[in-house]
């Protein structure tokens, strides 16, 4: 079993996570996020779920998941 499925996202998690991506899109005007600032925002909400579930963000054990 995957570390992801373990501790699945939280309907307040998922809130959270649609709410900072569709500020993200919408401040700057739909077509101008790259896809870098996407990325990073992905990982950081992932990043933040893990530390608040005290589940492991080592190195190794993120480039398994991801």
């Amino acid at each position: 079993m995957r570390l992801d499925e373990k501790v699945p996202f939280s309907s307040a998690e998922k809130e959270k996570a649609f709410h900072a991506i569709a500020v993200l899109y919408y401040d700057r005007n739909l077509g101008e996020t790259t896809k870098s600032d996407f990325k990073t925002l992905l990982f950081s909400i992932y990043l933040e779920h893990l530390i608040q579930n005290n589940l492991p963000y080592d190195d190794y054990t993120m480039s398994v998941i991801l």
